[in-house]
């Protein structure tokens, strides 16, 4: 299993998304594991890039 974990930094940029994703695809990856995910317009590329590439999501939230 390839796993592969990458620090998007506060939850990445509307702009620098599709290369994340592109960066990560490249990899051939079994799974993603995106740090400092945010779920807003940066977050749903990186939800839909991924999705069209196979994969499934989970997110988690702060803790309290």
């Amino acid at each position: 299993m390839r796993l592969l974990a990458l620090n998007i930094r506060a939850g990445g940029s509307g702009a620098t998304a599709p290369a994340v994703v592109a960066r990560c695809l490249r990899h051939d990856p079994d799974v993603v594991v995106l740090c400092e995910y945010r779920d807003n317009a940066a977050g749903q590329t990186f939800r839909s890039a991924l999705r069209r590439a196979g994969f499934e999501h989970q997110a988690a939230t702060e803790w309290p």
